[in-house]
């Protein structure tokens, strides 16, 4: 009993050193939040992030190492710091850590309470479950079955809930025994600093759909402004040589300079206004 404690004590000693150490040697620290997280999401990311440390904390020894940092909004992410957490030590960009977080997906079974994070709706197959209290909750939930060859069948693909909804424990049940993970578990960073700035879990949230979107239009934009103006760049060149011939040819139209590229729609010009003389003269 006495070897444990001493081990667990130098086990502190080491994190208390390790965060008051990183903490000054990194630009950036990040905190995250151990909820719905797998051991081996933060793995992969740990092999992605070779020159970050993220290493789970316990609440005393972390707020009391980082309380003895000296540097601006230490305070929040100290405060921050409840529960079951991760501390990010980092020079990369509390934005492209967010963004690269994102990506690090993975769907999960659910539990009752949980919220869904997409429609689910079950498909028409052999479920593979023998009868039993289980067509109970097929039927309270609106699903249609049938029995054969000693299993449960679903007759019919059917819409169970929607994205946003909560999953109840006997569908949590159904939707674990078909193996349907309807429930998304992201790292997600909860707070972060950089530099003296402090950035919350709104803050760091990027749509990166958004964005490109918003690129894509600005770019468009700038195009159509460019070619607007005769502004020659590499991107506009063709649509402003097409535009001035365009222009060209409609001014030697206009004034009836004739070439090969044009004369028939001189010639159709002359026709026509030939006949609009005609009716009103005759008019």
């Amino acid at each position: 009993m006495y070897q444990n404690r001493t081990q667990y004590h130098t086990k502190k000693n080491n994190l208390y050193k390790s965060i008051s150490t990183y903490a000054t040697q990194y630009k950036n620290i990040a905190l995250i939040r151990m909820e719905k997280v797998r051991a081996s999401q933060i793995s992969s990311l740990r092999k992605k992030l070779h020159d970050t440390k993220i290493f789970s904390v316990k609440d005393r020894i972390a707020k009391k190492a980082l309380a003895n940092i000296n540097i601006d909004v230490i305070d929040k992410i100290v405060n921050g710091i409840n529960g079951q957490c991760m501390l990010v030590f980092t020079n990369v960009s509390p934005f492209e850590l967010s963004a690269i977080f994102a990506k690090n997906k993975t769907m999960l079974l659910s539990r009752e309470g949980d919220i869904s994070n997409i429609d689910i709706i079950i498909p028409a197959k052999n479920t593979g479950v023998a009868p039993g209290p289980i067509l109970t909750d097929f039927k309270e939930n609106g699903i249609p079955t049938k029995i054969d060859q000693g299993t449960v069948w679903i007759t019919k693909d059917t819409p169970v809930i929607k994205k946003g909804e909560k999953i109840s424990a006997k569908l949590a049940s159904i939707l674990g025994k078909l193996n349907i993970k309807p429930i998304e578990a992201t790292v997600k960073l909860n707070m972060a600093m950089e530099e003296g700035n402090y950035y919350n879990n709104i803050d760091l949230i990027i749509d990166v759909d958004w964005y490109k979107e918003a690129f894509l239009r600005s770019h468009a934009s700038c195009l159509l402004l460019s070619v607007e103006c005769n502004y020659v760049t590499p991107e506009s060149i063709n649509s402003i040589i097409v535009k001035l011939v365009n222009l060209a040819f409609n001014v030697s139209i206009n004034i009836t300079y004739m070439n090969t590229d044009n004369k028939k729609e001189i010639i159709n010009k002359a026709h026509n206004n030939a006949l609009l003389l005609h009716a009103s003269i005759n008019n």
